[in-house]
């Protein structure tokens, strides 16, 4: 059987995560696409290829899922409260969450990276995915000034981020490095909440999204810091203890100094004239 070091678990783990989050997506997707097969060939009006939520889709399950995890009572009413919020609008009377359309937070972000020839910042990617469509050609032409969000959570959403990043990191703003720990942080805290989906992230990476860093590679990047800063405290250790040694050494060899050159007492019977 296979084994690893188990200092790399924590990374492996993430590796995992990252590569779960990306399979599972796409395997829900061809689950959804298959139940809204079956409904059509019932003889519902389900389009071709339909892979999203359609009504009565609870009375087709694919064979693949078990029945006990297909259309259970909490994902009924988790269904619903979602329906229920998705027809929420805001105080402009908007229903939409993001401009991102079907494409994942992430792709938005590599697109984006082909396209201004470096890599996006946080700010590029939200801008990209929650601004109105006149405020990302004003963004992107350099006018940052009274830029419009879709919807308006957006907004504060994104003003709570660089509040707490001035914070953080200080208020020079072009002296910081997007954090993805702050904007899970603030976004959990803002929905009152001490874990759960992030706001902006959707099923993407947190940490690709925000910094362009995979998850493992952070990870690694945290494990290696921490073993810097390890190993040149025992440096400085080190150092201390060989300082302490020396000036030890240098006492002792002016004690001895000392001792050498203070006058001899005569012995007490000197030796006889012959």
């Amino acid at each position: 059987m296979y084994r690893w070091n188990s200092l790399e678990n924590s990374n492996i783990f993430d590796a995992f995560k990252c590569v779960l989050k990306d399979r599972y997506r796409d395997r829900m997707k061809r689950i959804r696409i298959k139940s809204g097969e079956m409904a059509r060939n019932d003889g519902k009006p389900v389009p071709l290829g339909h892979c999203t939520y359609y009504e009565g889709m609870h009375d087709y399950r694919p064979g693949r899922v078990p029945e006990n995890h297909w259309s259970t009572d909490k994902w009924r009413k988790n269904s619903k409260i979602a329906q229920q919020n998705r027809k929420v609008a805001d105080a402009n009377g908007s229903t939409a969450r993001h401009t991102a359309g079907s494409i994942g937070f992430d792709e938005h972000r590599n697109n984006l990276e082909k396209v201004l020839g470096k890599p996006p910042t946080q700010f590029d990617v939200f801008m990209k995915t929650h601004g109105t469509a006149e405020a990302k050609k004003r963004y992107f032409a350099g006018d940052h000034e009274n830029l419009e969000y879709c919807p308006l959570t957006a907004k504060e959403a994104q003003e709570m981020y660089l509040q707490e990043m001035a914070k953080k990191h200080g208020e020079d703003s072009s002296n910081h490095k997007d954090d993805a720990r702050v904007w899970e942080e603030i976004q959990l805290r803002r929905k009152g909440k001490k874990k759960g989906d992030i706001y902006g992230i959707g099923a993407s990476d947190i940490h690709f999204v925000i910094t362009g860093t995979p998850s493992s590679q952070s990870t690694q990047s945290d494990s290696t810091q921490q073993e810097v800063d390890r190993l040149r405290a025992q440096v400085s250790t080190m150092e201390q203890q060989q300082q302490q040694m020396k000036e030890q050494m240098e006492m002792v060899m002016r004690m001895m100094n000392m001792s050498g050159n203070q006058p001899h007492a005569p012995p007490d019977n000197p030796p006889e004239d012959n």
